[in-house]
């Protein structure tokens, strides 16, 4: 599946870099740009812990011991190549200004493959993030010390598996060998009154301790202590020093990594730490609790969406001669996206031109500056089609990709929490259509997965309503692939290839290219192609709609491959499936660890015609083959006919996966999904043979 290198978006960013030789902090750092929540939750838990150390505490280097240098093999991990004896993180958290970050790691390093896996160290840089005072140090087996030289540090390139380039700053560990001691620190600045983090207990390195710590200047209120915002982290308690409140975990297990697990948020063991509106309260009825929440939210969103005559005017004026609903929606929904800039996606604007749009403006303001925020536009929607007699609505949804849902009584679950996530509702008789023109590459009608199949709630001025947000279906994000070619008689492939994506998989693809020049989308489809036929040869690329918030993206192209057709005697064996030519099945491994998760059900609908070379003809066992795999998760059909004039081979496939609408398998389910993706697999790579006459 050609989609496959170009699955993964930047929601997943930290589980597809904390690999190897790039180490990340520890955390899930998410700067929401949302006005509703106001006040702060920190929840801290966590086990018994003595001397406590914490990164913000750290001016200078901590001591070695010589328990640390002697020290020969993993205390976690049996046969571990390196391990961490601490991993600490300090949070300073200033609920209207930043969050500053410091972190202290130090690493024993046992084998030469340790050794080689720490001995470059990448600290991802995201944009809008101050990273500073990074400083480094290796303690050799014999005490001896040598310090990261300033100038030693250097601006690098990390490349997630969707090619989209991620600045880092890197360092070469000085002298690093077998035995050594490697230490590394550095601080960093995320701007913005409200950013959430999830204070993570566990890297991809067994570690003796890791340890996070929190200070939060609210400003006003207090810290609430009483939620239990907390996942996998056994028995909970936490301490206090210097402002601080610390939690720490011993002998944690390094965290593996599997194809299609949920986030790592869900995993992992985490503290949350952010913005969450609280009332001092006992535990008030489900109704009563969201009754209050619904009245804050709309209070917060009152004057942001009043109408006035312009936009009323403006709505008129942009409905025209539309006659139903949808039509009228829909015309006012495409205003919002094509006409009004969304700031979250102009990468050109620099940091002084976004403070204009620091605080939420009215939907006025908006309008006449024709830029906003993601919440700006929404208010600008929501205002205009109020102004022309719909009942829209603000809406808040869960969050697939962070938390959990609600319980079934609508009170906020105590583990994760919930409606963390906005769009726009309007109510038609007894239904709701959603809207998210915030969302600048998701079509109408969707909402971005995340939002799919959660409880919603649907906020008005006096009232609130609860409705379910359906999951999308396979048809909706479908990736159509077209294919016209012709075989040569020594075997070559030759053709021109469309690709199509639309819905969930055509934002993916959106988001990975378009902070990218044109020549780097090229080269990236190349290595795409090349990564699975390394012989292609890919010319005359053509990459449409990187940036365009409604129509396809589009992906054009011509290959060539020598001996794709092998030859034996007097008959050709192809597959000619070619966009499958080279894949293998979706899940390998024989056993699973975490459970199976999906973004987005979807379709794969393949159109291929092939030319067979002069004087060749479809063997009979070939010709007029139909072959299908179904299951009650999806399915697979495949047939492959000859053209009328007996020159051309005709093979069209459908694949659809998510019939059932879910999304979620645990681990007993594994077997079932392996099997199901192998046979799909043999389906879509099956040989057929030409014979010649």
């Amino acid at each position: 599946m050609l989609r496959g290198l170009y699955k993964t978006t930047t929601r997943r960013f930290s589980q597809n870099l904390n690999t190897g030789k790039v180490i990340l902090r520890g955390t899930k750092m998410t700067t929401k740009t949302h006005k509703f929540f106001t006040t702060f939750t920190i929840i801290l838990s966590l086990l018994v812990f003595a001397g406590l150390a914490y990164a913000g505490d750290d001016d200078n280097w901590r001591p070695v011991t010589q328990e640390e240098l002697a020290q020969k093999e993993s205390k976690v991990e049996k046969d571990a190549d390196a391990e961490a004896i601490f991993w600490d993180t300090s949070y300073d958290i200033d609920i209207l200004r930043s969050v500053k970050v410091k972190t202290y790691v130090r690493i024993k390093i046992f084998t030469g493959r340790g050794r080689d896996q720490y001995s470059t160290i990448k600290i991802l840089n995201l944009p809008g993030t101050k990273l500073s005072d990074i400083s480094a140090r290796v303690t050799k087996p014999d005490g001896s010390i040598i310090e990261l030289k300033k100038n030693d540090i250097f601006d690098s390139t990390v490349v997630k598996l969707n090619k989209t380039a991620i600045k880092a700053k890197s360092f070469i560990a000085p002298n690093l060998e077998v035995g050594s001691i490697l230490e590394y620190r550095y601080h960093e600045e995320f701007p913005g009154w409200n950013s959430v983090t999830e204070m993570m207990f566990q890297q991809e390195i067994p570690a003796q301790s890791i340890t996070n710590c929190a200070k939060v200047n609210l400003h006003f209120s207090k810290i609430d202590m009483t939620r239990d915002y907390i996942s996998n982290m056994g028995k909970v308690e936490f301490v206090k020093k210097d402002d601080f409140y610390c939690v720490s975990k011993q002998n944690v297990l390094p965290f593996h990594k599997e194809p299609l697990m949920p986030p790592e948020e869900r995993m992992k063991p985490w503290v949350k730490v952010g913005t969450v509106r609280t009332l001092e309260r006992k535990e008030e009825e489900a109704q009563d609790y969201w009754a209050i929440q619904a009245g804050i939210i709309y209070q917060l969103a009152k004057q942001s969406i009043k109408q006035n005559e312009e936009i009323k005017s403006t709505a008129t004026q942009i409905i025209g001669d539309a006659k139903s609903d949808e039509e009228k929606l829909a015309r006012l929904f495409e205003f919002c996206k094509t006409q009004i800039k969304n700031i979250n996606y102009d990468y050109q604007m620099d940091d002084k031109a976004r403070t204009r749009f620091y605080s939420a403006q009215l939907a006025s303001e908006t309008l006449k500056n024709k830029a906003g925020k993601g919440w700006d536009i929404n208010y600008l929607f929501v205002s205009l089609a109020i102004s022309v007699g719909f009942d829209a609505r603000i809406v808040r949804t869960g969050d697939r990709n962070y938390y959990n849902y609600l319980s079934q009584d609508n009170k906020p679950d105590n583990k994760f929490p919930a409606l963390s996530n906005g769009c726009i509702g309007v109510i038609v008789g007894n239904k709701v259509y959603y809207y998210d023109p915030a969302d600048y590459y998701v079509p109408i009608g969707m909402l971005s997965w995340e939002m799919e199949g959660q409880k919603s709630i649907v906020i008005g001025p006096k009232s609130f309503v609860w409705y379910n947000t359906a999951p999308s279906n396979p048809e909706t994000s479908v990736e159509k692939r077209t294919g016209k070619f012709k075989i040569l008689e020594d075997g070559t492939l030759e053709g021109e290839v469309r690709l199509e994506f639309t819905g969930h998989i055509g934002v993916d693809y959106k988001k990975a290219n378009d902070r990218l020049r044109q020549n780097e989308r090229e080269e990236n489809l190349k290595e795409t192609v090349k990564a699975r036929v390394s012989t292609a040869e890919v010319s005359n690329i053509r990459v449409e709609n990187a940036q365009d918030p409604i129509r396809d993206f589009i992906y054009t192209f011509n290959v060539r491959i020598p001996n794709y057709a092998q030859r034996t005697g007097k008959r050709f064996f192809i597959q000619p499936n070619f966009f499958e030519y080279g894949s293998t099945a979706l899940f390998t491994s024989f056993t699973r660890i975490h459970p199976i998760f999906f973004e987005y059900a979807w379709t794969e609908d393949d159109d291929i015609e092939i030319e067979m070379p002069q004087g060749f003809e479809l063997e009979a066992e070939s010709a007029n083959k139909i072959a299908s795999v179904s299951h009650f998760v999806g399915s697979d059909t495949v047939q492959i006919t000859q053209s009328e004039n007996g020159k051309r081979i005709m093979y069209k496939r459908k694949f659809k996966f998510g019939t059932n609408g879910k999304m979620l398998y645990d681990i007993n389910s594994y077997q079932t999904l392996k099997t199901f993706f192998e046979n799909i697999n043999k389906n879509a790579t099956q040989l057929i043979t030409l014979r010649q006459k």
